[in-house]
């Protein structure tokens, strides 16, 4: 006989017979009284979602039973199931409702962990662009000193951002990446790029979404490096 036919019937006897105890054993004080099929329907009900049930908890009886083309399966593991499927029937409405509430609470944390996966998702595919594309200062700009200057009246939330976006040299980052990296609230990142775009320290581009991605231009990673090293500006990429 098919090992999934036997599976099946076990589950469906169990369920019978566990409805039936159900039955016998409840007590109308505790809980409202229900005529015999339907506790038989609960029973069988219940013992249905018993492999859901070892699915969640990763077990992995099912297969044990079944066995596979290297190892048989072990018809001794079927007495296990019944267990199972007995408890649950026998606790049908208790099972059902504690299971039931188990598999939504899951799948809205599914539903969530997709969302914020998705929204990850957007932030890591930064738009790679090379630093050539943002402007370069030229001979009639700041002297060292006027940016090494500049680099010092930076607050700490304007450096810490700033030091965060030239970390990654080439790459366009969202104002959420840049609050998840440097811990400040993201209203927070908006105000010091605000600020630090005023100063010609950042620039913003978009993607083909229209969402705003920011990069340090060659003038902030100059006054970043003079104020955190003392060293020359940085060469300009190819």
């Amino acid at each position: 006989m098919n090992t999934i036919l036997i599976i099946v019937a076990v589950v469906g006897g169990s369920g019978l017979l566990g409805g039936l105890m159900n039955f016998i054993i409840a007590d109308p004080q505790t809980e409202t009284p229900l005529d015999w099929w339907k506790h038989l329907v609960l029973g069988i009900g219940a013992a249905y979602m018993v492999p859901l049930f070892l699915n969640m908890i990763s077990s992995g009886l099912i297969n044990e039973i079944r066995g596979g083309n290297e190892s048989p399966g072990d018809g001794s593991k079927l007495f296990v199931l019944a267990g199972f499927c007995l408890v649950a029937a026998v606790s049908s409405r208790a099972f059902i409702r504690s299971l039931s509430e188990r598999v939504l609470r899951e799948a809205r944390n599914a539903t969530k962990e997709a969302k914020e996966a998705k929204k990850q998702a957007v932030e890591a595919k930064d738009i790679v662009i090379s630093s050539a594309d943002a402007e370069p200062i030229s001979e009639s700009d700041a002297t060292t000193d006027a940016l090494k200057e500049q680099g010092r009246s930076l607050s700490p939330e304007q450096r810490k951002v700033l030091t965060a976006m030239t970390r990654e040299r080439f790459s366009l980052r969202s104002s959420y990446g840049l609050a998840k990296e440097t811990g400040l609230e993201e209203e927070t990142v908006n105000t010091v790029l605000s600020s630090l775009m005023s100063q010609g320290l950042v620039g913003r581009a978009l993607t083909p979404n229209g969402n705003p991605r920011w990069y340090a231009t060659h003038h902030g990673r100059t006054v970043l490096a003079l104020n955190t090293h003392g060293s020359e500006p940085p060469e300009m990429g190819e």
